[in-house]
Formats: structure tokens, sequence, C-alpha cells
């Protein structure tokens, strides 16, 4: 439904595909709980200032299902609390619980290369995501996908368990290998708790052409056989300047995985005393 000036508050809401399907002008959300199979709460294409606050969502499904979605062929529906496309400038998550078996919050620009859907403000405050052991699906508590620009994450709090494939409690990438594009995944994390609750989860993983800043972020390890490393960088992953972070737990490898050439990207300043900053 096209959502001008309305406000949906104290709500329960059961979708088997979508909670709630909001597109275009302003709206706000507030006080609503959600369990949806799909996408709990989905946003298009909204041009005006809206928030989104209080609200709590479970997005089911990460098992096979049969049909097509937005992307084309797939063999599960992606399980994602909060799913923002095509644009979204000016919108404001605030104080959300979002337990998503595959993804908690998604925020995708344009993969097309044009500027259309890429003048975003989003901010996030204080959301607590979780995403529990999916069925081998890969997961983010947090994800960014193509033109994403001027996102601010403060105070998160994430506990990515994942399963036996790639998980991340925050997951940035830009997935258009258009050089001239690879500047606009902006993303600020400021403060927050990034748990690990999976040895073959990260806590942040920077890919393809992600930029960005982590300021005074936590890092924490719960599993004692950890494989990989706490923050994990790809090739062609942009700038990004880490400011003060703090370890814990008990994993001994180095605590920031990047390859030859990638760790010039990488600017670390007081890092954790004690642990090897990179492999």
């Amino acid at each position: 439904m096209p959502f001008d000036d309305t406000t949906v508050a104290g709500c329960m809401v059961i979708g088997f595909h979508t909670g709630i399907r909001a597109t275009g002008g302003r709206f706000k959300l507030r006080h609503d709980l959600i369990d949806a199979g799909g996408y709990a709460v989905e946003v298009t294409n909204s041009r005006d200032t809206s928030l989104i606050e209080d609200i709590q969502t479970r997005a089911l499904w990460s098992l096979p299902a049969s049909g097509r979605d937005s992307f084309g062929d797939h063999s599960y529906r992606p399980g994602t609390g909060f799913y923002v496309h095509d644009g979204a400038d000016g919108l404001q998550i605030n104080s959300v619980m979002s337990i998503g078996w595959v993804t908690g919050i998604w925020i995708a620009g344009s993969t097309d290369g044009s500027a259309a859907h890429d003048d975003w403000m989003i901010s996030l405050l204080q959301p607590n995501v979780e995403t529990p052991p999916n069925n081998g699906q890969p997961s983010a508590g947090i994800k960014t996908t193509g033109g994403v620009r001027r996102l601010t994450i403060v105070d998160p709090r994430i506990v990515a368990a994942g399963g036996d494939t790639e998980s991340a409690a925050l997951d940035f990438g830009h997935l258009d290998r258009d050089a001239r594009n690879t500047a606009n995944n902006n993303v600020t994390v400021i403060g927050g708790t990034l748990e690990v609750a999976s040895r073959d989860a990260n806590a942040v993983l920077l890919r393809h052409g992600s930029t960005g800043s982590l300021i005074g972020v936590t890092m924490n390890q719960t599993k004692p056989d950890l494989r990989g490393s706490l923050l994990r960088a790809e090739p062609g992953v942009g700038k990004w300047n880490i400011l003060v972070p703090e370890v814990r737990g008990g994993h001994r490898a180095p605590w920031i995985s990047a390859p030859q050439g990638v760790d010039t990207q990488l600017r670390v300043t007081s890092g954790p005393s004690g642990r090897s900053d990179k492999e």
C-alpha cells in the first residue's frame, strides 16, 4: 500500500510473505510487532523523511520456497526483518528488535550504475539484531549492497549465530564492479557490540567497493573455536578507518584478515593491545 503521511502504531501484523510494505511518501511505523515469512518490513522508493521506531520483527523463512522473488530465481525467500531498497532518503530506524533467519536489516542501493537511488541519508539508532542458525544460508545482522550513501549506525547490538556457511554481524559491500561507483557505499558505525556466536562467522565483513569508518566498536567472540577473523576484508574493498576498536573473547588468531594489498585500504588507530593486527 502507498504511504503518505500515514502512521501505523500499536499493531500486531502477521504476513505469510511480507508484513508491511511501505512505498513512496512519508510514513511512521511505531510500536508494532510483526511476524512474517519473507520480509517483515519492506521499504521501497521512499522520498521523504520517514520513521520506523520500536518495532519488533521476526522473519522466519530460510528453507526452500517455490516461485520467484524480486531478485529472480531463488531457492529460498530471504527471511529479512527490514528490507530497504530503491531509495530511502531521510529514513530513520530507531530502537528496533529484529530476528532474521537470514538477515536482520538489509539496505540495498542501486546496482545499475545510475544515481537515481543513491542520494540516501539513513540512520539506524540502537538496532538490536539476532541471526539464529540459518540452515546453511549466508546471513548477516546488518548488510548493505549496491549504491548506499551516508548510512550511519549508532550503538548496534548484534548476535551473529550464523551456521555452517558465511555469516557476519555487519556485512558491507557494493556489488557493482563499475569503478565510478565504488565510493558510494559510505557507512559510519559508532559504538555498539558485535557478538560472534558461530565459529565460521565474522564480526565485520568488508567487501568490494565498500568504504566507511568503524569508531569504538566492540567485537566479542563467544565461541572458543572461532576459525576465522573477527574482521575480514575482501579484494576490492575501499578505504576504511577503524578507530579504537575493542576485541573480547578467547580468539587468539589475528583479529583482522586481509589479503596482501588489501591491508593498505585499512587504517587502524589504537587497536587492541597485545593483539596482532593482521594476518
